[in-house]
């Protein structure tokens, strides 16, 4: 499943497996009845977009962090990597899984509203950092699930993390403040 194309995506339970850094991630849609809709907007689905940043992080997770690296001091807080409304949460896991294969010390926030697509992201982060959490051992960093509404003031968890601030670079990748 390399492709980006419809082999991707499990057509009985709308399961889409990707394969990245030599792990193939695994994250649940939900499935919706021919006309139905979304009642919570887009989270519930994968976007393309995804798959091919997905990929696009795997072949350059480590050009992508080298500024960041490069600044690091023993006791730095890690590298932080947000990833808003995250929908079923294949992007951010690819972040998880491409820092535990290089080994780097990356905290990867996913966030979602309150919603169907929030349990849902929950159910698959959990899933998914059991699953990597035995292959990597100590070098994987189990990924956050936090509840955001775009446009509300942040409250919970997402404040808790909104109050460590971000310093993001051009490329999307933060670090605490």
């Amino acid at each position: 499943a390399s492709d980006g194309d419809a082999s991707d995506v499990d057509a009985e339970d709308g399961t889409v497996q990707w394969d990245v850094c030599g792990h193939t991630i695994r994250v649940q849609q939900q499935q919706l009845g021919a006309g139905s809709a979304a009642a919570d907007g887009t989270g519930w689905r994968m976007w393309n977009s995804a798959l091919v940043l997905a990929k696009y992080i795997e072949a350059n997770a480590l050009n992508l962090l080298q500024p960041r690296l490069g600044q690091r001091r023993e006791g730095d807080a890690p590298i932080r990597v947000l990833d808003m409304s995250a929908g079923p949460g294949l992007l951010g896991l690819a972040c998880a899984v491409c820092a535990a294969e290089h080994n780097l010390d990356v905290e990867v926030v996913l966030s979602e509203m309150p919603s169907p697509s929030l349990l849902q992201l929950e159910s698959n982060v959990a899933a998914a950092n059991e699953q990597l959490g035995r292959k990597f051992g100590a070098a994987y960093r189990p990924a956050k699930v936090v509840p955001f509404t775009w446009g509300l003031q942040p409250d919970g968890a997402a404040a808790e993390s909104a109050t460590l601030g971000f310093a993001c670079s051009r490329h999307g990748f933060c670090n605490r403040r």
